[in-house]
């Protein structure tokens, strides 16, 4: 196989599904960006296949030129490691948050069930007498 048609190819596929992508983001908008975990979401998808598109256009256009195919291949690769990284300690912020809140609910939910106000029929202490 040349590796003009395969640059090509990986170009015209990578563009389709990007393409396909952004309808079902269309489709789905509501659902899709109502919060920020599921717009970082529909952005690493896209990415996952802009990304592969933009190398392969940029195979077919350097043409012989090794220094820029390996600039545009080293860039790419740079913004995808440095976006991937930056959304994933995002993530695991989130989900850090998350585990907080998760226990402080826990933890309160078992505090208010020991201080709390003894239920009908449980055995509380007498109230104290009334003075005089």
């Amino acid at each position: 196989m040349d590796t003009a048609t395969f640059y090509a190819t990986t170009s015209a596929v990578s563009f389709t599904l990007l393409g396909f992508w952004w309808v079902v983001v269309q489709f789905r908008h509501e659902e899709m960006t109502q919060d920020r975990g599921r717009r970082r979401l529909a952005f690493v998808v896209s990415l996952h296949f802009i990304l592969p598109g933009l190398m392969s256009l940029g195979a077919l256009l350097t043409g012989d030129d090794l220094f820029i195919w390996r600039l545009t291949f080293g860039t790419a690769g740079v913004a995808g490691i440095v976006v991937l990284s930056a959304l994933s300690l995002a993530v695991t912020a989130m989900r850090r948050r998350r585990a907080r809140r998760l226990l402080a609910a826990r933890v309160g939910a078992r505090l208010s069930g020991i201080v709390g106000p003894p239920g009908p029929g449980s055995s509380a202490p007498p109230a104290p007498p009334a003075p005089g």
